[in-house]
C-alpha cells in the first residue's frame, strides 16, 4: 500500500454530534496504520477548541468558506476527501452549501452516508444525486441503502461499497460482574442510549416498561444520554422534562433512570455490557443506519426496536426482535417474551454476538484503507486514461518497448530486454493497438508505429504463413509460427484494412498481405487460430473471397461447441487454457455477419459459462497458467496475466454490443478493473510511474516485470473501455 494523505470533511469533538464521534473513532483506528494519515477538516457551528487533527475548520454557516476550503485541498497535498455525509451537519438549506465545495474540489471524493431518505424533497433529491456522481465511491453501511440509491438517486451501483458500522473495543467486566459492582443482580436492565430528541421515542419505551412492570416489577431502564445540542438550543430541556413528567406520573421513579450526561465510548460500552436488553424504540421509519445500535449489535446485546431500515436488517435471521412503531404494546410483548424465554434471549445475543464481531474498529478502519488506496490509485490512473485531448501516459513506455525493428517481446522489470528479441504475435497486438489509438486520434506517432509493425509483419511473412520468433540481429527462429501466430496476424491485418482514416496505401499493403493467406485456411486445424483468423476476416470487406472462408471457420467453432457442450459444460474443448473469450468472441462476430441465431446462442452460453468460471463476487478471476481448467476439475488460480482480463472484456463488449444487456458492459467493467487492483490479490497491475503493465499475478504477488503482451492488453482495454462510456459508443 502506498502512503496516502486523507482528509475527513466532518463535525468532529468537541463537538456533540453522533457523526463527530464516528470520524475520531475511525481517524484514531486509521492512525494505527502507517501509510495512512488522516486530517480533519471540521464542520463548526459554535467557536470550538480543536486539537491537531484538525487542519483547519469550516463555519457551518458561512457560505463563502466552502469554496474557500476547497481551494486550500486542490493546493494541498491531501490526495482523497471523505465526506461524512448527514443533510443537517452542513450549510444552507438541507446542507446545500456543501455542494459549492465539491463543485470547486479538483481531489477524489468518497462520500459516506449516514442518511439515505426514501422519500427525499426536490432539494435532498438533488443534493445527494450530485453527491453520488461526484464521489469516486459511496460508502453505505446497510445494505437496505443499496437499491434506494440506485432507485431514487440514480447513484452507479459500481461505486457503491457497504462498510459496517464500526464500534469501539474496550475490555470490561461481564454482566454478571457489572450488575455486582452496582448491586442491580435481581434487575432486568434495559438501555437506551445517545442524544435525546423527540425522534427517539422514548415515551413509547417509557410506557412499554410501565406495561411490563405490572407483571416483572424488577425491570429497570436506563436512558443514557445528554439532550441533543440541537434541541437543547432550540427549546431546552422541554423534551427530557417530558418523559420524567411521564415517568413520575406512571409511578415508575423505581425502574425508569436518566443518566443526563455526555457518554464517554468506554462509558456506552460499560452500560451495553450490563444490559440484557437493548432497545431503539425509535420513530424514524427512514432511518438507514443507527450508531447505538451498531453498538449493541457489536457487544451481542439482544435487541428490541421499531423497524427502521437498519434495525430491520441487523436484526434479520433471528439475532432480535421489532416491534410497530408507536406501539408500547408491541415493545412491551417483546420484553416480556425474552423474560419469559432466557434460553431463546441467549440464542439471539449469540447469533447477535457472531454477526457483530466484524463491526469492531480495527475490521472496519482496514476495509477503509484499502479503499482509499484503490480509489487513489484509480483516480490517478484515470487521470491518465486515453482522452482525445490528453497524451497517454503509456505513450514513453510504448516508445520505450519499441525500436526500428518492432516492439521488445519481453523486459527485465521495465528494461526492454533485447536478448529475447521480438514476435509477430507480439508485433501483430500492436499493430491492432496503434491501429485504434490512430482512429481515435489521427496522431502521426501512432501512424509512424502503425508503419514499424506491419512492416515487421510483412517481413515475417512467407507463403502466406508468418514466422514468429526474430532474435535480435532480425533472423527469424522458423519459417512458419504457430497456427495462432498466423490468425493473430490475420485479426491485425484486417484490422489495419478497416480503417478507413488511414493512408490508402496502408490499407492496400495490409489487402496485399492478407491476399497472401487465403490459400492457408483449410490447413487450421486448432480452434484459436480459427477465432483469431474470424476476427480479422469480419473486417476485411472482400466478400468474395472472404465470405466462404468465414463460413467454414464459423461452422468449424459452433461443431466443435455443440460436440463439447452438455448440461454442466458449455465449452467448445474438454479444457479452458488460454484466451479463453476469443472463441465466443468470434462465435458472436460469425453471428454479425450471416445473421445465423445458433452462433448468437452459441457466443452467448459459452460466453456466460465462461464468466461463471472467472467472475467471483464482482472480481475478474482469470484461470490460471499453471495447470489451467479440465473438465470436472477445479481452476488453477495462478499465474493470471493482462491478456486474459482483455480478451474477456472485449468478448463482454461484443455481447453487449449485440444484446444491449448491461450486465455485458458491467462485466467488462468488472474485467478492467482486474488491472487496477480489483483481482484476488488487492494489487494494481499498473506501473503508474512507466506507464507499463505487469506481467501478472503469481502465488506470491506481482510479477514485476512489464512486457509486450501485457502492455497492449492493458492499453486495449483501456482504449475499448474509453470507448464504451463516450455517448453513443
Amino acid at each position: 500500500m502506498n502512503d496516502l494523505n486523507i482528509a475527513f470533511l466532518s463535525t468532529y469533538p468537541p463537538r456533540k454530534c453522533g457523526i463527530a464521534t464516528f470520524t475520531h473513532d475511525l481517524f484514531r483506528e486509521l492512525q494505527k496504520n502507517p501509510h495512512i494519515h488522516p486530517h480533519v477538516i471540521a464542520i463548526s457551528d459554535d467557536k470550538y477548541v480543536y486539537n491537531d487533527d484538525v487542519i483547519f475548520d469550516l463555519p457551518q454557516q458561512n457560505r463563502e468558506s466552502y469554496i474557500d476550503a476547497a481551494k486550500k485541498v486542490n493546493e494541498s497535498t491531501l490526495q482523497l476527501i471523505v465526506i461524512e455525509h448527514e443533510y443537517g451537519i452542513f450549510g444552507g438549506s438541507n446542507g446545500e452549501y456543501l455542494l459549492d465545495f465539491i463543485n470547486a474540489l479538483q481531489k477524489p471524493i468518497i462520500t459516506t452516508l449516514h442518511t439515505v431518505l426514501p422519500h427525499p424533497n426536490e432539494k435532498q433529491k438533488n443534493i445527494l444525486e450530485l453527491l453520488c456522481k461526484k464521489s469516486e465511491k459511496i460508502i453505505i453501511m446497510a445494505e437496505n441503502s443499496r437499491l434506494l440509491l440506485q432507485n431514487v438517486y440514480h447513484a452507479n451501483p459500481e461505486k457503491i461499497e457497504k462498510i459496517h458500522h464500526g464500534v469501539p473495543y474496550f475490555d470490561v467486566p461481564n454482566r454478571t460482574a457489572l450488575k455486582k459492582q452496582l448491586k442491580l443482580e435481581n434487575r432486568t436492565i434495559i438501555s437506551t442510549f445517545g442524544l435525546l430528541s423527540p425522534s427517539k421515542g422514548l415515551d413509547y419505551g417509557i410506557k412499554a416498561v410501565y406495561k411490563t412492570v405490572q407483571k416483572y416489577p424488577n425491570v429497570l431502564y436506563f436512558i443514557l444520554g445528554q439532550t441533543h445540542p440541537v434541541i437543547s438550543r432550540k427549546y431546552g430541556e422541554t423534551y427530557r422534562e417530558s418523559l420524567q413528567k411521564l415517568v413520575s406520573e406512571l409511578h415508575l421513579e423505581n425502574n425508569v433512570t436518566f443518566i443526563n450526561k455526555y457518554l464517554s465510548k468506554e462509558d456506552i460500552v460499560r452500560w451495553l455490557k450490563l444490559s440484557d436488553i437493548y432497545m431503539t424504540p425509535y420513530l424514524g421509519k427512514g432511518q438507514a443506519v443507527s450508531g447505538t445500535l451498531a453498538y449493541a449489535a457489536g457487544y451481542g446485546r439482544v435487541i428490541i426496536s421499531t423497524p427502521y431500515p437498519y434495525a430491520k436488517e441487523m436484526l434479520a435471521d433471528g439475532r432480535g426482535l421489532l416491534a410497530g412503531f408507536q406501539d408500547s404494546d408491541a415493545l412491551s410483548d417483546c420484553i416480556n417474551y425474552l423474560i419469559e424465554h432466557p434460553q431463546n434471549k441467549n440464542l439471539m445475543e449469540n447469533k447477535m454476538l457472531f454477526f457483530g464481531k466484524n463491526m469492531l474498529w480495527h475490521y472496519v478502519a482496514d476495509h477503509y484503507a484499502n479503499l482509499f488506496n484503490t480509489v487513489c490509485h484509480d483516480f490517478k490512473i484515470a487521470a491518465l486514461a486515453y482522452d482525445n485531448n490528453l497524451a497517454f501516459t503509456f505513450d514513453s513506455y510504448l516508445l520505450h518497448m519499441t525500436d526500428d525493428t518492432g516492439i521488445f517481446q519481453h523486459s527485465l522489470y521495465a528494461l526492454p530486454d533485447p536478448s529475447e528479441g521480438y514476435t509477430s504475435d507480439d508485433n501483430a497486438r500492436a499493430l491492432i493497438m496503434v491501429g485504434l489509438l490512430y482512429s481515435d486520434t489521427k496522431e502521426q506517432k501512432y501512424l509512424n508505429l502503425i508503419i514499424i509493425y506491419l512492416r515487421f509483419l510483412l517481413y515475417a511473412q512467407k507463403d502466406g504463413w508468418f514466422g514468429n520468433f526474430m532474435d535480435y540481429d532480425r533472423h527469424f527462429k522458423e519459417i512458419h509460427g504457430s497456427e495462432d501466430c498466423f490468425g493473430r496476424c490475420v485479426w491485425a491485418l484486417g484490422t489495419i484494412v478497416s480503417l478507413t482514416n488511414l493512408p490508402s496505401s496502408v490499407r492496400t499493403a495490409a489487402d496485399k498481405m492478407l491476399n497472401r493467406t487465403i490459400k492457408n485456411y483449410p490447413s487450421l486445424t486448432f480452434l484459436r487460430a480459427k477465432a483469431y483468423s474470424l476476427l480479422g476476416l469480419a473486417h476485411w470487406h472482400n466478400t468474395d473471397k472472404t465470405r466462404s472462408i468465414i463460413d467454414n471457420l464459423s461452422h468449424d467453432l459452433y461443431t466443435a461447441y455443440n460436440n463439447n457442450t452438455d448440461k454442466n459444460w458449455r465449452w467448445f474443448e474438454n479444457n479452458m487454457t488460454y484466451c479463453n473469450a476469443v472463441l465466443p468472441n468470434a462465435m458472436l462476430t460469425a453471428f454479425t455477419i450471416n445473421k445465423n441465431e445458433h452462433y448468437k446462442a452459441a457466443g452467448l452460453d459459452s460466453l456466460d459459462f465462461l464468466l461463471t468460471k472467472t467472475i467471483i463476487n464482482d472480481t475478474f478471476s482469470p484461470i490460471g497458467c499453471k495447470g489451467w481448467l479440465q473438465k470436472d476439475m477445479p481452476a488453477a488460480r495462478f499465474d493470471q496475466q493482462p491478456v486474459e482480463a482483455c480478451a474477456t472484456l472485449l468478448a463482454c463488449l461484443k455481447a453487449y454490443n449485440i444484446t444491449h444487456k448491461d450486465i455485458y458492459r458491467h462485466y467488462a467493467q468488472i474485467c478492467f478493473a482486474w488491472y487496477t487492483g480489483k483481482n484476488v490479490s488487492n494489487l494494481s497491475l499498473i506501473d503508474a510511474e512507466c506507464g507499463g503493465c505487469y506481467d501478472g499475478i503469481t502465488a506470491d504477488g506481482l510479477n514485476k516485470n512489464e512486457g509486450a503482451e501485457s502492455l497492449i492488453a492493458w492499453i486495449i482495454a483501456n482504449i475499448m473501455m474509453q470507448r464504451t462510456s463516450k455517448p453513443n459508443s
